[in-house]
């Protein structure tokens, strides 16, 4: 099942919503130990995959569907955006992804 540009945006954007939500609820359990901050890390993965996802799509449905996002400024605007709600986790899971 493929979505349209619009919806694949929405549904990005609200599992984004989720994941960081999840990791905010067990911050404290995802930095109680090695093997879980490097899960957090993982996590913050899902979280940058989600974010450009949003962005791209986002941008698709605003300018048009021949639209690409670029290395500068989208994905690594998203890739510091990812790796900064990591770092409210515990500073080592901004790394480990």
């Amino acid at each position: 099942m493929v979505l349209k540009s619009g919806a694949s945006s929405f549904m990005s954007l609200l599992l984004l919503l989720v994941v960081f939500a999840a990791m905010r609820l067990f911050a404290e359990t995802l930095s109680s130990s090695q093997i879980l901050t490097i899960f957090g890390g993982f996590s913050g993965s899902f979280v940058f995959v989600l974010l450009i996802t949003f962005v791209n799509n986002f941008e698709r449905t605003l300018f048009g569907d021949e639209f690409c996002s670029k290395v500068f400024p989208e994905v690594v605007i998203c890739i510091f955006i990812a790796c900064s709600f990591s770092a409210t986790i515990h500073r080592v899971c901004g790394t480990t992804w």
